[in-house]
């Protein structure tokens, strides 16, 4: 099916994880009352975590990459992340500053990549950021899984050390990318003088 939408079906499955965010935050607003809510919003978390593995895959296969499609993409990631967490926290399950930390370090990334020359108005990616959204999700799925599903498999105390790890791969990830804007470039075809 998503063959036939050609260019079109990277931004198709990613609009799909933005439809599918409200129906997420309602799912585990609701799961403390109804575990079988909780189980639903784990299968709603697959399909929005498969949406965000496949619609790059997607685009760089069809050759539609965009700018404005990468912008789409980060985005919707950055709606579910957020939407989901402050929803968390609203329930007790999440202390505020692990949001914001992600709010920070977003609108850091946001901020660093427009004021680059290059970038002209484009999103600049760098790997550490891609790892702490991949961390995001992770940190979204244990606790859709431990505490909407009810599974708990893991103690408080645990959840708390990944909780404090949120502030540091997000402080991390704007600390290198504000160091590799410090690194100058190397001199390429310059020749030293001779003596």
């Amino acid at each position: 099916m998503l063959q036939r939408l050609g260019p079109h079906a990277a931004n198709t499955l990613t609009a799909t994880r933005v439809l599918l965010t409200p129906v997420f935050v309602a799912l585990i607003g609701a799961a403390p009352g109804t575990p079988v809510l909780g189980w639903l919003a784990v299968v709603v978390f697959a399909a929005i975590a498969a949406s965000d593995i496949v619609d790059g895959r997607l685009a760089r296969r069809s050759g539609s990459e965009s700018n404005v499609g990468r912008t789409f993409d980060h985005l919707a990631d950055i709606c579910f992340v957020l939407a989901a967490l402050w929803t968390y926290t609203r329930l007790g399950l999440v202390p505020w500053w692990v949001p914001a930390a992600i709010v920070a370090s977003f609108a850091f990334y946001v901020i660093d990549s427009w004021s680059r020359p290059t970038a002209r108005g484009s999103l600049v990616g760098s790997r550490a950021g891609h790892i702490g959204g991949v961390c995001n999700y992770v940190l979204i799925g244990v606790l859709v899984c431990n505490d909407s599903a009810a599974i708990r498999a893991l103690s408080d105390s645990t959840l708390h050390v990944l909780f404090g790890l949120v502030p540091i791969y997000s402080g991390l990830a704007m600390a290198l990318r504000l160091s590799a804007r410090r690194i100058p470039a190397p001199d390429v075809g310059l020749i030293p003088d001779a003596e």
